[in-house]
């Protein structure tokens, strides 16, 4: 269960990351 949650968390940060680099881009 921990496993999971901290794969979910890995996942967030990097789908943060994603949109946070594409937004830079557009704007």
């Amino acid at each position: 269960m921990k496993r999971f949650s901290l794969i979910v968390l890995c996942m967030m940060t990097l789908v943060v990351v994603v949109f946070s680099s594409a937004y830079n881009m557009i704007v």
